[in-house]
């Protein structure tokens, strides 16, 4: 359409004696009805996106005792690898996500060491004086400790034994969640200090 009009104002600039040839200024392609519909689905998108409070993010979060993210690993932009980027937050409070018994809190406890084993996930679990707390998705520090390296089997030898624990909540990856597996980031009972009462 614009081809031909500026060949009619031409042709008419030329007959006419005329050398200024001034063309019409360009227009925005009038909106197709499935443009319409693109950007009505795209605006929806974005609205349900913003309601859930889901969100996608590149820079790593800060989680919280009420908030874990999940951690979903893109290509990165040269097709070189993968980064993390991290969905949420989620609502920390769920059951899925609270390992940790009502009341107990951070702190030093003598208690009992009770396995260290791998089920749908890993578990690695204390009677603290009657609350039983597992360890598995924590950040444990147990370098120089009976437990460093060990898993499993390799620490029958310890089951039963007493320990003072020191522990509290650390930021931590762990696996999770049934129905959504996946890895997430969030702030896990973490043992910090562990020592065996002789």
């Amino acid at each position: 359409m614009r081809t031909a009009t500026l060949t009619a104002v031409l042709l008419f600039a030329a007959c006419s004696g005329d050398t200024t040839v001034t063309p019409e200024p360009a227009t925005e392609p009038a909106a197709t009805e499935a443009d319409a519909v693109a950007q009505t689905e795209a605006d929806s998108d974005a609205d349900s996106e913003a309601d859930s409070g889901a969100m996608a993010m590149t820079d790593k979060p800060t989680p919280t005792r009420e908030s874990v993210y999940k951690v979903v690993m893109v290509p990165n932009d040269d097709g070189m690898g993968n980064r993390p980027t991290y969905e949420g937050p989620l609502p920390g409070t769920e059951a899925y996500f609270m390992d940790t018994p009502e009341g107990l809190t951070p702190g030093t406890y003598d208690g009992v060491f009770v396995d260290s084993a791998m089920g749908d996930y890993y578990h690695f679990t204390f009677d603290l004086g009657g609350d039983v707390i597992d360890f598995g998705n924590g950040d444990n520090q147990l370098a120089g400790t009976p437990f460093a390296g060990k898993t499993g089997e390799e620490l029958a030898d310890l089951k039963g034994k007493e320990f003072t624990v020191t522990w509290d909540y650390r930021e931590s990856s762990f696996a999770c969640c049934e129905g959504a597996p996946g890895v997430y980031l969030g702030m896990k009972p973490s043992i910090v200090g562990i020592t065996l009462i002789e």
